[in-house]
């Protein structure tokens, strides 16, 4: 038996078309939750703060300081409250369960990319 998909409300999911107006803005993270090799073989949302976290390491690095996550990621965290986070994979399946585990950790405004990064890429292939 497999476990159901978490459930996303709608303030917690972010379109496209909204992302795209974002991405060059330092005011947004991109969290990508895929493996290292997907993101080699199929590219990456370009974003001025982009980060890859695998989805297996998301919770250990939701748990660090603001001083480890810095010196782990070359980035500073995330805001506590999860306004300047978006999650994506490539598909959709962990980026919903990346997001439900950050919404746990009180990371409560943060989104989650619909579609994820091969929804994106067809939007916008050359982005």
């Amino acid at each position: 038996m497999s476990a159901e998909a978490p459930k996303l409300t709608s303030a917690n999911q972010i379109s496209h078309e909204e992302l795209k107006s974002r991405v060059d803005s330092d005011d947004v993270i991109v969290v990508d939750l895929r493996n290292d090799d997907e993101v080699a073989r199929s590219g990456k949302i370009k974003a001025q703060r982009w980060l890859n976290i695998p989805f297996s390491e998301l919770e250990a690095a939701l748990k660090l300081s603001e001083a480890e996550f810095k010196a782990k990621y070359q980035l500073d965290k995330m805001r506590q409250d999860g306004s300047d986070v978006i999650f994506h994979c490539g598909l959709g399946g962990r980026g919903t369960k990346g997001t439900v585990l950050a919404l746990e950790h009180g990371y409560d405004k943060c989104k989650h990319l619909e579609g994820g990064h091969s929804a994106w890429k067809r939007t916008f292939p050359d982005a």
